[in-house]
């Protein structure tokens, strides 16, 4: 009897964890582009602007922007390549956005991620069964690298471009485009590569990254093609990041963006 009892509480337990773990991450998502917002006062190149009206986005409101995701994962230079499901928020006047990501075996969830940006600080937690934990990072250097991730990913928020006040922005020549924030790490800078109005790759000298229990920094690169019409804005429907290691270069993500 005591057996069956404890398989009922262990049971119980799991399912109660997993969901205050869903709960805690729709609490997170509720909270992307809340709190004070910094009015733009700093030039904003011309190709950019230009980016954000072939958008079809220079007379939105929304504070928030929302995608579904399909997506593979390589979570191993060695591994192979896992099919992940996600949902990501992000935040338009404020940096910030939260990615929830399900590894999934039939109906059951092996794995679930947060990667998230909220309120100035990094998140990266990863579960077993949406209930173990297997890690879990924090701090300065994870929240310079979280927003040099959402610098990187807004080609799908073509809104914050005009509307974020904490971008700083810089023209190096005709194709390329710096932007850049302040974090509690210190700047977090990223660059826009454009070709016949799109941007097409973007590209990271010095991005945080967890190896082991050290972070070291790594170049860091990805690309975007197939723009069409996701949820009334005219963005990159296919995107590939890519880590340049010493060994070489090793792409980790290649999705798509659905709608939200």
């Amino acid at each position: 009897m005591w057996r069956f009892v404890l398989g009922v509480v262990l049971i119980a337990g799991h399912f109660l964890t997993a969901a205050w773990f869903k709960g805690r991450v729709a609490r997170l998502m509720a909270r992307v582009g809340e709190g004070s917002t910094v009015p733009m006062t700093g030039e904003i190149p011309e190709v950019v602007r230009e980016f954000v009206r072939r958008a079809g986005v220079e007379g939105s409101t929304a504070r928030t922007v929302r995608y579904r995701q399909a997506a593979r994962m390589l979570f191993d230079p060695e591994g192979s390549w896992q099919e992940i499901t996600a949902v990501q928020v992000f935040g338009v006047e404020t940096a910030s956005f939260v990615w929830f990501a399900e590894w999934r075996f039939g109906p059951l969830a092996l794995v679930r991620v947060v990667d998230a940006l909220v309120d100035d600080a990094g998140r990266f937690e990863v579960r077993l069964l949406g209930t173990l934990p297997l890690g879990c990072v924090t701090g300065p250097e994870l929240d310079r690298g979280e927003a040099m991730r959402y610098l990187a990913e807004l080609p799908w928020v073509p809104e914050a471009m005009v509307r974020n006040g904490s971008l700083r922005w810089r023209e190096l020549d005709d194709r390329r485009v710096e932007v850049s924030m302040d974090t509690s790490g210190g700047p977090a800078t990223v660059r826009l590569i454009f070709e016949d109005g799109d941007v097409v790759a973007i590209e990271a000298d010095d991005r945080p990254r967890q190896e082991g229990k050290v972070s070291v920094e790594r170049p860091w690169e990805g690309r975007f093609w197939e723009y069409r019409s996701i949820g009334g804005r005219r963005v990159p429907a296919k995107a590939e990041v890519s880590w340049v290691l010493p060994e070489g270069r090793f792409a980790y993500f290649r999705g798509e963006m659905l709608d939200g």
